[in-house]
């Protein structure tokens, strides 16, 4: 049996509004109502974008919700935006 070597939670989206500024897209996983940040991105031209982020480093956790909040730039610890997309997991 293969081992798996790493575990990776991909993101993709369409159809986003265009930036202002230095907006992003931020991702966050949520354990308990408590944000860890998941990646950002910035759409291209036709509204697409994405993001991969590793989870190994993370194992330890028990993830209970997947959100997206439009943040002001790339460096938010925390959300400051408003939360576009949330799903439980």
């Amino acid at each position: 049996m293969n081992k798996v070597k790493s575990l990776k939670l991909v993101v993709h989206a369409d159809k986003l509004d265009k930036m202002k500024g230095k907006e992003v897209y931020q991702v966050w996983l949520l354990e308990k109502g408590k944000p860890y940040r998941a990646g950002s991105f910035v759409p291209n031209e036709s509204g697409e974008g994405g993001v991969v982020f590793k989870l190994n480093s993370f194992n330890s956790h028990k993830w209970d919700t997947i959100a997206i909040t439009l943040e002001p730039d790339e460096k938010s610890q925390t959300p400051k935006g408003s939360i576009l997309l949330s799903k439980p997991l």
